[in-house]
């Protein structure tokens, strides 16, 4: 008698798709993280005005009150992992505005310099 074989198609779908929910949520984390890294944290009060605003092309890096920082977030949502804001602002910043001297990116840069550290997650090489 030929040997028989039993497929668990399910079981496997399951656990894949539970591998990938867990990667995108450790990605999720990471880019979270590495984000909120680039923002400037709020200074001691509001009329302190040691820290520079950046230059265009660099991050923000002068806040009054770190709304911006504290907003960044991220969630997995049907196998898709969205990391960012809620603030109008934080869009204007990374794109610029035409009265802006030239944009602040923040997201981009992130997700760019993690980008090895991601596919380390995913099990890639980079």
């Amino acid at each position: 008698m030929p040997p028989q074989v039993k497929w668990h198609g399910k079981a496997l779908t399951d656990l894949i798709k539970k591998d990938v929910h867990y990667k995108l949520d450790a990605i999720g984390a990471l880019l979270e993280r590495d984000i909120k890294e680039k923002i400037g944290v709020p200074g001691p009060s509001k009329t302190n005005r040691r820290v520079p605003r950046s230059a265009p092309g660099e991050p923000p890096r002068k806040s009054e009150t770190g709304n911006l920082r504290r907003s960044i977030t991220n969630e997995v949502i049907n196998d898709i992992v969205r990391v960012g804001t809620n603030k109008d602002y934080g869009y204007f910043l990374e794109v610029g505005t035409r009265k802006m001297t030239g944009p602040r990116p923040y997201l981009r840069p992130a997700l760019d310099e993690a980008s090895a550290k991601i596919s380390t997650i995913l099990g890639r090489p980079a």
